[in-house]
């Protein structure tokens, strides 16, 4: 591992200093009607508020202990529940949501911040949100999926843009460009990777999704909890056994007890998905489904890089899609190393997360800023097949100040 001198310390120190308060738009710049302040990816570019970006830009918002910008991110959160149902990808990107972190982002904030009292204020929309989920996306086997809210120009507009981005064309996709696939891909976060594709045919739509329903398991057991505090006894009771439940179908329909991990589910073909290994697999472990080690040194070995661990393993369609080897995501990397942290593979978890922040590090020293994604084989800014790699200042610094944070904390 590269160690940073005291200077390079401060420097880095000052950097976030100067830079996370510059993600922060005024409510007014907003031409969507956001109401309060919000945070954006980066610095460079970015006007628009992102779902699953702001989470993780919060965390260092939270490690920077700049909790009001925080509170506004969940306040705006709650305002797109009670405007449309659900949290779009992003403002202007209304057809889709994200992974539903949102009950989470609360979580995180109360323990970090002490502040209590936003559990009722926010209680009606987690819900909302959670119905969301179970209304629009539950597949036929009683778990969650990812989906799409397009109308059909929105849908065609879409998919002829993506394969664009993708170099597909209209026959690659077998229903033309009505096809729905792409764009619950879209959903995931993961746009896009061959973790969804069966070959040239994109199926993220048929899949219930192993990271999915473990943070949807997640955010019930804390929705319980949260209900639980306020006093709304029957609710906490419901969640209680909802997440029982979830868990149960997640065993029953995920969990290959041979390799000792769960699976992507295809609830058309009734089978798990055997495509290449991907990082969702640390998911159950990172949201407290199942906590044992299973299989999960396997799936470390199969994805660890030298700089880093890449978000799926390297199989005959990775050089197509950007969430596909060679490529380090802040998310999936944050996501697994709570995975494994959680399992009791610390001396793991502290590897994967020393790796991230060296190679976050020296690229930074040797270009000046943060980058959206890396590439764990040559531990330089991930330049990927689907479109230029921004500077990115949100995810890839919150992600690195939490892990700076833990190495800290448990002397890693």
């Amino acid at each position: 591992t590269m160690a940073i001198t005291e200077a390079e310390a401060k420097a880095l120190t000052r950097f976030f200093g100067e830079n996370m308060p510059l993600t922060t738009r005024a409510a007014q710049e907003s031409a969507t009607g956001i109401r309060f302040p919000y945070t954006v990816p980066g610095v460079i570019g970015f006007r628009n508020f992102f779902y699953w970006d702001t989470y993780f830009a919060n965390w260092g918002l939270l490690s920077m202990e700049m909790y009001g910008q925080v509170k506004n991110n969940l306040l705006n959160m709650a305002d797109f529940v009670d405007r449309f149902g659900y949290i779009p990808n992003a403002d202007v990107l209304l057809n889709r949501s994200q992974p539903p972190l949102f009950t989470r982002a609360v979580y995180d904030y109360v323990e970090a911040s002490g502040d209590r009292e936003i559990i009722a204020a926010l209680l009606p929309a987690m819900v909302r949100e959670h119905t969301f989920w179970q209304e629009r996306r539950l597949a036929p086997c009683g778990l969650n999926r990812y989906g799409d809210e397009a109308t059909e120009q929105e849908l065609r507009f879409f998919n002829k843009e993506i394969a664009e981005r993708l170099g597909l064309f209209e026959e690659d996709l077998k229903e033309g460009f009505s096809d729905r696939n792409l764009l619950a891909a879209a959903e995931s976060g993961w746009d896009f990777s061959s973790r969804f594709f069966d070959g040239r045919q994109c199926i993220a739509a048929q899949l219930c999704p192993v990271d999915l329903n473990a943070i949807l398991f997640d955010a019930e057991r804390k929705l319980a909890a949260f209900a639980e505090e306020v006093g709304e006894k029957e609710l906490a009771v419901t969640f209680i056994k909802t997440a029982r439940e979830r868990a149960e179908r997640m065993y029953a329909l995920m969990y290959d007890g041979e390799r000792g991990l769960f699976f992507d589910y295809d609830f058309l073909r009734c089978e798990k998905r055997r495509g290449p290994l991907h990082a969702a697999s640390f998911a159950p472990a990172a949201f407290g489904v199942d906590l044992s080690q299973g299989g999960l040194g396997k799936l470390l070995a199969a994805l660890e890089g030298p700089y880093g661990l890449t978000v799926c393993e390297r199989n005959a369609c990775s050089e197509r899609f950007q969430w596909d080897y060679p490529f380090m995501w802040a998310p999936i990397t944050a996501i697994a190393c709570e995975g494994l942290h959680a399992a009791g593979l610390n001396e793991d978890a502290a590897r994967v997360m020393k790796k991230y922040c060296d190679t976050v590090e020296e690229n930074f020293f040797k270009t000046g800023n943060l980058w959206e994604k890396y590439n764990v084989v040559s531990g330089e800014r991930g330049d990927s097949c689907e479109y230029e790699t921004p500077p990115m200042l949100g995810w890839t610094a919150g992600v690195y100040l939490r892990f700076r944070n833990l190495i800290e904390k448990f002397g890693f």
